[in-house]
């Protein structure tokens, strides 16, 4: 989809999970952030981190003259991983 819009003229930013996506999907400018998948933007309800995560795509969007990487280090805190493992429908180890 990026790169259908980026063709018309459109600038995009491309927030995701991984890493190797960027190079392998040839997106022109990608922000990798170390949340779940699914929580691109971080923790639902949250709209003080969602913000930070926009403002970065959007100071990317300004700064990149060409395909870039950007990996603010962003980071999911683990004791809420649990929480987020639940709200998917996966269970605890132990099938509780």
């Amino acid at each position: 989809m990026s790169r259908a819009l980026e063709a018309e003229g459109l600038a995009t930013v491309v927030v995701q999970m991984e890493r190797g996506h960027h190079e392998r999907l040839k997106q022109a400018r990608t922000l990798v952030v170390k949340f779940p998948f699914g929580r691109p933007f971080g923790r639902e309800h949250d709209a003080a981190n969602q913000r930070v995560v926009v403002e970065e795509c959007l100071r990317l969007l300004e700064s990149a003259t060409g395909p870039e990487l950007r990996e603010p280090g962003y980071r999911w805190r683990r004791e809420d991983w649990g929480a987020v493992l639940v709200g998917m429908g996966v269970r605890a180890a132990g099938g509780e």
